[in-house]
C-alpha cells in the first residue's frame, strides 16, 4: 500500500523506530480502523496506539521521554514555563484517562532513569545545573508533569459534565474503574497562606490515584499515588493552576508573573502535581524507591517563575506536630476520607477556627501526625460539643 508506506516515512521522520513502525503496521493489517484513523490515533500522545508503539520502540527510557517531548513540541520559555507548541502535529490524547498505561509507563521510565537517587540528590537540579541552557532535557521533563496535570483534570471534567462539581467527578471515575482513592498524604503544601495572615483555617485536601498499585507490577510500572487533584473544601471543585493560566492571542499560555492577581497566584502556588516518584502517604513504597517522591517532585529551583513568585507570596506552614506555637498545618480531611469533609462541612463556620485551634494543640501535645477531623473528635470530644 502506497500510503502505508508514505505515513511509515513520515512515523520515520517523526522519530519512530523500525520496531514502532512495525508495532503500527501490525495494528493497521487488522483492519479495525481506516488507514487515516491510525495515522490520527498515533499523533495522539497517549492513546492506546500511541502507548503501545512508544513501549516496544527499541529507545532508552531518556529518548523515549525526549521523544514525547519532541513530538510535542515542547520548549522552555523566558519565564521558565514550559510550553508545547501550536504547530506540533502531536497533541494528547483528550480519551488520555487517569488510570491509564501511559502515565504508568512515564513514570516506570522517569524512575529507571533516576529514581534510585540518594536522598538530598535531587538529580533534575544536578543534571540542569550542568547546562546554561533552559531547554535542557531535565528542565523539560520537570516540566512536561504540568500537562499531565492538566490532563487527568481536562478528562474528568469532559467525561462527567453534568456532575455537580470535580469531587463527583472523580467519585464516578473511581467506582466505574474500581480504584480506592488516597485522602491521607498530607496537603500542607497545597494550603498555603499570605505572611500577614493571623486567623488560618486550611481550604483545601489532597486526592491521589491510586491508593495502592493497580498494576500488580509493584515496583517500576507503579501508578500508587500517581494521579494528584486539590479540593476545594468549600466548592468541591479543582484547585489548580489551570483554572487560572491564560491563552495569549498565539494559543501560548500567559506565564509573566505580573499578568497574575494575588487570588489567581494562590491557585497557582496550591495546584497539584503528577507525582513521578512514588509518595509514601501511608502506603507501601517499594525499597529501591523510597526516596523518588523527595528527590523527583516538587524541585522548586526549576519551576516556572510564576510558580515562584506564587510561592513566595503564598507560603506553606510547618505541620502543627513540629511546631511549639503559631500558626501551624493540620490535615481536615486524612484517614476518615470522605467523612471527614462531611463532617468538617456540617460545623458551622463561627467554630470552625476554635474546633481547628483545639486540633492544632492536640497534635502539639501527643506529637502526632494528622488523622483527621473524625479520629480528633472521637478520641477528643471534651475539646468540642457540636
Amino acid at each position: 500500500m502506497r500510503a502505508l508506506t508514505e505515513q511509515l516515512q513520515v512515523l520515520a521522520k517523526e522519530g519512530w523506530d523500525k520496531r514502532a513502525q512495525a508495532s503500527y503496521v501490525r495494528y493497521v493489517n487488522k483492519g479495525q480502523v481506516e488507514l487515516t484513523e491510525c495515522f490520527r490515533q498515533v499523533h495522539l500522545v497517549g492513546s492506546p496506539l500511541y502507548t503501545q508503539m512508544l513501549q516496544v520502540a527499541r529507545l532508552s527510557p531518556k529518548e523515549k521521554l525526549a521523544l514525547i517531548l519532541r513530538q510535542l513540541g515542547a520548549y522552555v520559555d523566558e519565564y521558565d514555563f514550559l510550553q508545547l507548541s501550536v504547530r506540533a502535529k502531536y497533541t494528547f490524547d483528550p480519551e488520555l484517562a487517569p488510570l491509564a498505561p501511559f502515565y504508568v509507563l512515564v513514570r516506570s521510565y522517569v524512575l529507571r532513569l533516576y529514581g534510585r537517587a540518594k536522598r538530598k540528590s535531587q538529580p533534575f537540579l544536578q543534571e540542569f545545573a550542568q547546562t546554561t541552557d533552559r531547554n535542557a532535557f531535565s528542565s523539560q521533563l520537570n516540566l512536561l508533569r504540568t500537562y499531565l496535570d492538566r490532563q487527568a483534570l481536562s478528562y474528568l471534567r469532559t467525561k462527567y459534565p453534568t456532575e455537580e462539581n470535580d469531587l463527583a467527578r472523580l467519585l464516578c471515575y473511581a467506582k466505574q474503574t474500581g480504584c480506592a482513592l488516597d485522602f491521607e498524604t498530607g496537603a500542607s503544601f497545597h494550603n498555603r497562606c499570605l505572611k500577614t495572615t493571623h486567623a488560618y483555617l486550611p481550604k483545601n485536601m489532597k486526592v491521589q490515584l491510586a491508593k495502592t498499585d493497580t498494576t500488580g507490577h509493584f515496583n517500576l510500572k507503579n501508578n500508587a499515588r500517581m494521579i494528584e487533584y486539590i479540593v476545594s473544601l468549600e466548592s468541591l471543585n479543582f484547585v489548580s493552576q489551570w483554572n487560572v493560566l491564560k491563552k495569549r492571542a498565539d494559543q501560548t499560555y500567559e506565564s509573566d508573573p505580573k499578568c497574575y492577581n494575588l487570588f489567581e497566584l494562590e491557585e497557582i502556588a496550591n495546584t497539584e502535581s503528577f507525582n513521578y516518584g512514588i509518595p509514601y502517604g501511608r502506603g507501601t513504597v517499594p525499597f529501591w524507591y523510597r526516596a523518588s517522591h523527595a528527590e523527583l517532585d516538587g524541585v522548586s529551583q526549576l519551576d516556572s517563575q510564576v510558580r515562584r513568585v506564587a510561592k513566595k507570596k503564598w507560603r506553606y506552614l510547618k505541620d502543627a506536630r513540629q511546631t511549639k506555637a503559631g500558626l501551624a498545618y493540620a490535615d481536615i480531611v486524612n484517614q476518615g476520607g470522605l467523612t471527614d469533609l462531611f463532617l468538617w462541612r456540617s460545623i458551622s463556620q463561627e467554630k470552625r477556627l476554635s474546633l481547628y485551634q483545639a486540633y492544632v494543640d492536640y497534635l502539639r501535645q501527643t506529637d502526632q501526625k494528622a488523622p483527621g477531623i473524625t479520629a480528633f473528635l472521637t478520641k477528643t470530644d471534651r475539646w468540642y460539643k457540636k
